[in-house]
């Protein structure tokens, strides 16, 4: 049997263990149903409860998605309790089943009978503000104010006929007052924030008569009051005349913070002064605030402040006196104006969240399953709140494993419904509303979307792009969210939020937003990473294959580039949000997003050596483009494939790959990447010590671009042909070819195709025993691929400078290149690392070598 309360948190019970509600939607149409239990409410008057005047399309609808999971809930499949009945739906509850019911039962028997120990019984029930961190409309505002006055009303007839002891406890006024709250259990971490916070107790500016303030600010969860409460507890002896704590309900389930004068009166009522002495006058009280702790050495700690305002008018006068401030919001007017001294909470580290989960758990059981452990770490996002759900649920199911706890939060939204608590300050769900409600419209619609983007730290272009705003609008909606604390920004101009965040803003936006916008901002910024990539390409790789991209999205400004250096730092700065819309690209219908994004990438992540990123890419960008019937996308994603895997070694994978693609491009008629494919192959030869089939590859490479007129094309085919003939000991044929290549790329403006070809000078060079001219090539070649950030070629080029200075007698310089080199190839994990330490150990002159 299925039992609810609502004179608190709302919960459902359905066998042993009351469970709390995940989804807000859920919560208020259960609470409506509830209080109207057991008659019908319309389906309209549900739809103007859940969203107001501006109901999305389809309103009926989603509210009858909403019954059918709020029946899986209960275990009411067949619609026997939550009943669909014209014109709408009913709870056919008992009063039994429900708290509420129950209530109302025993205040009239304890009224009626003047009973108070009935009248405690009723009182017992509620367990905090009724409807607690559940949305409400109108209809359920009514409701919320006819529980409290019915709750107010109780309360005073129990004061009325309670039994009155004989003799009430004295209380000792002699000492100041210590209104902090309980010291914090299992505190973790923080050992940088506490010595920030320490510092502030020796201040010089107190000496100068400053009140000193620090204004702590985080995101929901993340353990701001944690860390001051622990704090201040570890300090309270610096403070002799005591703590002042208020929770200034800035963001919570009540609609209204605490103003500046009830705060002030709470505080002049804790320092014992007798009423007749309290003005009426609220700036009269404030004076008398600040004139009593004149002279006093105070802690006060003003906890979840709404703003600036609200905290000024609480701030002492007195230099004795430390104020301390949280707040969802970054309280940046108390710093500029009052000297407040910020310090701004991100989630745990790793071994600060696992220490978190040891004090709550066993250090055997985490112990026992460290794969789950840190499972359950990320899953939490390092998150304090959600840290301390989970060990509090694991710990009151000791005989679960923690691999099991981790899969049943795998899934984002199956998460955020496994971390509500159903007491309002300490859920999920609730603590990321209070901060979500307080949004502007320009920026609650930009979080919304934001779970759409497919990257966790983004750029502010981006988000413009998702959103369909111009930059300046999006940069205030960011800078709107920052603020709130419902996004970070590491780096100016760049923003990031936890998974959990994430999860929260996908779930409005499937409540608030249609399916149509969602999809169209997907493609925005889809759209602004394969436009932007291939801007930045351009300039990387002057095209020698290409493919069409389809136009700009409606509402999409990608990103240009000045030159070169641009370009590679946007891929660079963007790598990860990059790999992240390839992958949303590959897993959804976004199929020429899928297989182009990675090829606009391939100059960029063959340069800096990420071949086993361009290899699962490809991987991913192949698997869309078959399911999708693209034979285009499936010819280039082979051949890219191929290419990767030529980088990684994998000769055999890479021959398979390369021969597919070689068939998809003359299928289809594509010469300039029929040409390319064949260059791929020329270069995997070479690496696999065939020189003559390189050869024969090389050539029909070059065949085609000449055939074809590709001026930038001919010069790499013309320096791989010249390569292969130094690879067969033809090294006056290697200076005539890659002579010609040189010179056509350096006609071109091509720097890599002068590198490449500046390198092979080189190697020819000193087969010839012509060393001055190979180091004079091969500086020339490691300087161009230094700027092109070619790390491979580059470290190539290193060791092939250095060998040229040995053979020259210049050890000391060998020694520097081949330095160099191995840092490359140590940093990128590359197996040439090993010969060359082996090189550098034969080196036998002590000459230093110069870093």
């Amino acid at each position: 049997m299925v039992e609810f309360r609502l004179l608190g948190p709302l919960e459902i019970r359905v066998g042993q263990q009351w469970q709390a509600i995940g989804a807000p939607k859920w919560r208020t149409l259960l609470a409506a149903l509830l209080c109207a239990a057991p008659a019908v409410v319309a389906t309209e008057r549900l739809v103007d409860e859940l969203w107001g005047e501006t109901p999305p399309a389809g309103a009926r609808k989603l509210v009858s998605g909403y019954v059918l999971r709020l029946r899986q809930l209960i275990d009411d499949p067949a619609g026997q309790v939550l009943v669909t009945r014209p014109p709408g739906y009913a709870l056919l509850i008992g009063p039994a089943r429900l708290d509420l019911h129950r209530f109302v039962e025993l205040v009239d028997t304890g009224l009626a009978r003047g009973d108070a120990d009935t009248l405690a019984a009723a009182l017992e029930l509620w367990r905090g503000p009724a409807l607690a961190a559940v949305p409400v409309g109108p209809m359920l505002s009514a409701e919320v104010n006819r529980l409290t006055e019915a709750h107010a009303d109780a309360l005073a007839a129990y004061a009325v006929i309670r039994p009155v002891p004989a003799e009430e406890p004295s209380t000792d006024r002699s000492s100041g007052p210590r209104r902090l709250p309980a010291a914090v259990r299992h505190f973790a971490g923080r050992a940088g924030e506490l010595k920030t916070l320490n510092r502030l107790l020796d201040d010089p500016r107190r000496d100068l008569g400053m009140v000193l303030i620090s204004a702590i600010d985080g995101t929901a969860g993340v353990g701001k009051t944690a860390l001051a409460v622990h704090w201040a507890h570890q300090v309270a002896e610096r403070f002799p005349d005591g703590q002042l704590y208020v929770d200034l309900r800035g963001f919570g389930p009540s609609t209204t913070p605490v103003t500046p004068g009830e705060a002030i009166r709470g505080f002049l009522d804790a320092l014992d002064l007798p009423p007749e002495r309290i003005p009426a006058d609220l700036d009269a009280q404030g004076a008398l605030y600040r004139t009593v702790l004149a002279d006093k050495r105070m802690l006060i700690l003003l906890d979840n402040a709404l703003d600036s305002a609200q905290v000024r008018p609480l701030v002492p006068g007195s230099a004795g006196c430390l104020v301390v401030v949280t707040s969802r919001a970054q309280l940046t007017g108390l710093a500029v104006a009052d000297g407040a001294a910020p310090l701004t909470l991100d989630v745990l580290t790793d071994a600060e969240a696992r220490e978190l989960l040891g004090r709550r758990l066993s250090e055997p059981r985490l112990a026992a399953e460290p794969t789950a452990t840190t499972a359950l770490i990320a899953l939490c996002a390092r998150l304090p709140l959600a840290l301390n759900i989970v060990a509090v649920r694991a710990a009151a199911r000791p005989g679960v494993p923690l691999g099991r706890l981790a899969e049943e939060l795998r899934d984002t939204r199956d998460r955020l419904d496994g971390l509500t608590t159903g007491e309002p300050e300490n859920d999920l769900w609730a603590v990321f509303s209070w901060s979500y409600q307080r949004l502007g419209p320009a920026a609650a619609r930009l979080f919304r979307l934001l779970g759409s983007h497919p990257a966790v730290e983004f750029s502010a272009p981006s988000a413009a792009s998702l959103a369909g705003l111009d930059l300046p609008a999006a940069h205030r909606a960011l800078r709107e969210l920052a603020v709130a604390n419902l996004l970070t920004e590491p780096a100016p101009g760049r923003y990031g939020w936890h998974d959990l965040l994430r999860g929260y803003a996908a779930e409005q936006s499937a409540v608030v937003d249609d399916e149509a916008e969602r999809q169209a901002a997907l493609h925005r910024v889809l759209g602004h990473y394969l436009h932007s990539a291939h801007a930045a390409e351009r300039l990387l790789q002057p095209p020698r294959d290409r493919i069409t991209v389809p136009p700009v999205p409606t509402g999409t400004t990608p990103e240009q580039f000045a030159d070169h250096a641009e370009a590679l730092d946007w891929c660079q700065a963007e790598y990860r949000a990059l790999s992240a819309a390839c992958a949303v690209a590959g897993a959804g219908d976004h199929v020429p997003y899928a297989w182009q994004l990675p090829w606009l990438l391939a100059t960029f992540l063959d340069r800096r050596a990420y071949w086993r990123d361009w290899a699962e890419l490809e991987r991913t960008a192949l698997a869309a483009a078959e399911r999708a019937g693209d034979a285009a996308g499936q010819a280039h994603a082979h051949h890219k494939l191929g290419d990767a895997l030529a980088r990684l070694g994998d000769h055999r994978g890479a021959h398979e790959q390369l021969r597919l693609a070689l068939r998809g491009h003359r299928a289809a008629g594509d010469l300039v990447n029929l040409a390319g494919a064949h260059f791929s192959f020329a270069w995997m030869f070479d690496r696999q010590a065939q020189p003559a089939e390189a050869r024969a590859h090389a050539q029909r490479a070059l065949t085609l671009y000449r055939d074809l007129g590709h001026q930038v094309g001919s010069a790499y085919g013309l320096n791989a042909v010249g390569w292969c003939h130094a690879r067969l000991g033809n090294y006056e044929q290697t200076l005539t070819d890659c002579g010609q290549a040189r010179d056509l790329a350096r006609d071109l403006g091509d720097g890599s195709a002068q590198a490449v070809a500046l390198f092979s000078l080189g190697y020819a060079y000193q087969r010839l025993d012509q060393h001055s001219a190979a180091v004079a090539s091969y500086q020339a070649s490691v300087e161009l691929l230094h700027a092109l950030s070619d790390r491979y070629l580059e470290a190539e080029g290193l060791f092939g400078l250095g060998d040229a200075h040995r053979l020259l007698g210049e050890l000391p310089a060998a020694r520097n290149a081949w330095r160099q080199a191995l840092d490359i190839f140590e940093d990128i994990d590359h197996p040439h690392a090993e010969h060359l330490r082996t090189q550098l150990g034969r080196l036998t002159d002590p000459a230093p070598v110069v870093r």
